[in-house]
């Protein structure tokens, strides 16, 4: 049985947490995070982290804005003649 804040996973899933025990203990050990969660975070570091966020999100948004499109573009290519090549 493997136990992460308190909650016991036993099975695939506890396995599933095993496997990534040392990943997710450097995640946790990761200086953004324990300055983030004990408050000895710089102010210009997290800064940094809001507007690299933003600029990540306005990306996003723009390539969801576009999905429809995209998927009209690939219904339309997706013919009978295109899988012919199958």
């Amino acid at each position: 049985m493997t136990e992460h804040h308190g909650v016991s996973r036993k099975g695939f899933t506890g396995e599933l947490w095993r496997s990534i025990e040392g990943v997710y203990a450097e995640i946790l050990a990761h200086p953004f995070l324990t300055g983030l969660t004990d408050g000895t975070l710089a102010e210009e570091r997290f800064r940094f982290y809001v507007l690299q966020d933003a600029f990540s999100i306005r990306k996003k948004s723009a390539l969801l804005g576009k999905a429809p499109v995209i998927s009209a573009l690939r219904s339309r290519w997706i013919t009978t003649e295109s899988l012919s090549i199958l």
